[in-house]
């Protein structure tokens, strides 16, 4: 969520075209609390995996990974980069050796 958040307030910062906004993000938590409204019963299933998107090939492949996840190709990956937040929590990504990007992902399967 935190990726989402701060994309958002980039694409806010230098979106020059009017009424434009960004694909939103729904949680698990905000369909949980619609269907619990609505007297649905459902299960969650929690399961974390880590993504890795390796620097071998440059950054196109990084790129390409975070406009996947944003479903947005709005922003440029040096607009993302150079943005304090967003830049340092993508810095904090990068794996020790820094061979790849590490994603670390929990995903909420919600069945009814």
């Amino acid at each position: 969520m935190m990726y989402h958040d701060e994309r958002r307030k980039i694409f806010a910062a230098v979106n020059t075209r009017m009424n434009e906004e960004p694909p939103t993000l729904t949680s698990a938590e905000v369909i949980c609390d619609a269907l619990s409204a609505q007297g649905v019963s459902y299960n969650v299933e929690v399961k974390s995996h880590v993504t890795l998107v390796s620097v071998v090939d440059g950054s196109a492949m990084l790129e390409a990974y975070l406009h996947g996840v944003a479903m947005d190709d709005t922003l440029s990956l040096d607009t993302m980069l150079q943005s304090s937040t967003l830049g340092s929590y993508l810095s904090s990504c990068l794996t020790p050796d820094g061979s790849a990007y590490a994603f670390p992902q929990r995903v909420a399967h919600v069945t009814i």
